[in-house]
């Protein structure tokens, strides 16, 4: 996606939205994964500049999701923030994810056991956090090796649900 997380940050600030960059990201690539109009804010969407990032957020989510090349990427602050953030962003992506990918309903409980044992996992994960002040070497390896997974993870799910290059549903407005 070509917005950054600080870009996105400022655009949900102006739009009045309270989910931070990650989680509302996570929520739309859970939305997308599910086959459902994300809304990650949990609201109807009538103003017009928030439909048009979702859309343009959708479709880039979509897009990523669907290629095998591994050109997705969870929405995170830069390497340079602090690691507790980071480590926070991740796991409000992850509880964006599980919030959007909900409603796949019945087609999550009948997926493949690694896709329930990544959504399980995911849950973990959005249950994260790191003091302030603790960072060490292996807490900056770790938390590379979460986010790899988690990008892993979406992609597997996004393709677990939408086998054969199935798409979501279109969104209509």
């Amino acid at each position: 996606m070509q917005q950054n997380y600080t870009q996105l940050e400022r655009v949900l600030g102006e739009l009045g939205i309270e989910l931070d960059a990650a989680e509302y990201h996570g929520g739309v690539c859970g939305a997308v994964c599910a086959g459902v109009a994300p809304s990650p804010s949990g609201e109807d969407v009538n103003d017009e500049r928030e439909r048009s990032l979702l859309r343009r957020m959708r479709e880039s989510c979509e897009a990523e999701l669907a290629d095998n090349g591994s050109g997705f990427t969870p929405l995170l602050p830069e390497e340079d923030a602090p690691l507790p953030d980071r480590v926070e962003a991740l796991a409000h992506w992850c509880s964006g994810f599980l919030a959007g990918i909900g409603e796949a309903g019945t087609r999550l409980r009948d997926a493949a056991p690694e896709v329930r044992e990544i959504v399980r996992d995911l849950s973990e994960i959005s249950r994260a956090d790191l003091s302030p002040g603790a960072e060490r070497d292996e807490d900056e390896q770790a938390y590379a090796e979460l986010v790899e997974y988690v990008r892993v993870g979406a992609q597997i799910v996004f393709l677990e649900l939408h086998p054969r290059g199935d798409t979501p549903r279109p969104v209509l407005h």
